[in-house]
């Protein structure tokens, strides 16, 4: 008796035991218990920008550059170095020449040198190390407009995915209706074999469609978790859709805040500033370079290895030095002619670039504009094959219609739906990258 109390009382701490065994084995196996998270379409683009690596290796890229830049500005200061040597001669031949050497010597040296002036080479080298910072900072933005962009396709694809999975579940049960209007007809009266075979098939060849629709929700979803960062196995809920006011664009305005905008263009003409510095500091190499020098030593010998203070002397002087380049085969001149050749090459580069970019922002607004106008059409036809197949349900309850006509009906208000929201979904991507390239929020 006391044997089974005593199973009865450790009966909890062994639950207790198992249930940790459990939890302790799901952990190390990297099974992490399933969670749910709702997000919106802002969240979604925070927790990609803040998941992608390729925007955290180009932060490292922005702090490098901006150190490139300090480490330039370093050459306009003075360079001080200190010196401290202990020398002991450990063996030199007795002559003449070595009547004065001791066995040990010290020698502390401070230097200091300060450029005066290069001509403009070294406050070029200085601006072109500044230039090469926005440009990073321009590039950074770049990729991040891109995340941004990216983000929002692949919100859209999933909104898109979820609203075809419901229309093609909505299209599967109005054929099962249309089926369950048959059988009570049959039920009543004498309905046609060929009309059970056909309303049969036609609930059959929705089934594919709506597992594909499905498929298709689940794997943007995938995707989409994949963007942002978060496990696979978390339960993803969108917080808002499309939204429903939508105004005309001004293709000139727009235009206009690209250019004052676009971090591509921002960064190529960067490119153009950095190349004309370049330029100048080509031209400075043909002027000389002046500057100034000072040291101060104290340095002495002595036969023992502790030299001593009175052993020590001071010494000092000051320099000023001047180095011209006269002449190494032409080899300035070719550096000055290859560096005015890459400033033209970015000053054409722009160009193109702002060509292009206009004729994107163009054609996505006019098509943008389009699609706008498609919208009360598309809804008026949607609410008429509403109407219409409601309407064929009531004929084919009396025997008015055939299966065909009924289905035809239903195929037309599915196709219908399909094509508003592809319109839909056409219409937010043109948006997202019209704000892409404009930098302003469109819807």
């Amino acid at each position: 008796m006391r044997g089974v109390m005593n199973l009865k009382t450790r009966a909890p701490a062994f639950s207790c035991l198992f249930l940790l065994l459990v939890l302790s084995t799901s952990f190390i196996s990297g099974e992490i218990p399933e969670r749910s998270i709702s997000i919106g379409l802002v969240q979604a683009v925070d927790m990609s920008i803040a998941n992608d690596k390729a925007l955290q290796i180009q932060d490292n890229e922005l702090l490098k550059s901006e150190s490139l830049h300090l480490e330039a500005r370093s050459l306009l200061r003075p360079q001080v170095d200190l010196s401290v040597n202990w020398l002991y001669n450990a063996d030199y031949p007795q002559m003449a020449t070595t009547r004065f050497y001791t066995d040990f010597n010290v020698l502390t040296k401070v230097s200091a040198s300060q450029i005066i002036t290069t001509f403009g080479k070294l406050d070029a080298i200085v601006s072109s190390s500044k230039h090469k910072v926005k440009i990073s900072t321009y590039e950074k933005d770049a990729l991040e407009d891109n995340i941004v962009y990216t983000t929002k396709v692949t919100y859209n694809n999933l909104v898109l995915a979820d609203r075809l999975s419901k229309i093609r579940r909505s299209s599967y049960e109005n054929a099962l209706k249309n089926k369950s209007i048959l059988e009570d007809r049959s039920a009543n009266g004498r309905v046609s074999k060929n009309d059970n075979i056909k309303i049969e098939s036609d609930v059959f060849a929705r089934v594919s469609p709506m597992k594909v629709a499905s498929s298709r929700y689940l794997q943007t979803l995938d995707s989409l978790k994949n963007q942002i960062g978060v496990s696979l196995d978390t339960d993803l809920v969108l917080e808002e859709e499309y939204k429903s006011v939508h105004y005309i664009l001004d293709e000139n305005l727009m235009i206009i805040k690209m250019k004052q905008y676009h971090p591509v263009i921002k960064a190529l003409e960067e490119v153009i500033l950095l190349s004309q510095q370049l330029v100048k500091a080509k031209k400075a190499e043909y002027y000389p370079n002046i500057s100034a020098h000072a040291s101060w030593q104290n340095k002495g010998g002595s036969n023992d290895y502790y030299v001593g203070r009175r052993n020590l002397e001071n010494y000092s002087e000051v320099a000023l030095s001047l180095s011209l380049p006269l002449y190494n085969g032409g080899k300035r001149k070719e550096q000055l002619s290859q560096a005015k050749v890459d400033e033209d090459i970015s000053i054409i580069r722009l160009r193109k670039i702002e060509e292009d970019l206009q004729l994107d922002l163009t054609t996505s607004i006019t098509k943008y504009n389009h699609l706008l106008q498609t919208f009360s059409s598309n809804d008026r036809a949607v609410e008429f094959a509403e109407k219409a197949f409601k309407f064929s349900q009531e004929l084919f309850e009396t025997g008015q219609i055939s299966v065909t006509d009924l289905n035809d009906a239903e195929f037309r208000l599915t196709n219908q739906r399909l094509k508003q929201e592809l319109d839909f979904f056409e219409l937010y991507n043109v948006a997202a990258k019209i704000e892409s390239l404009v930098g302003d929020i469109v819807l």
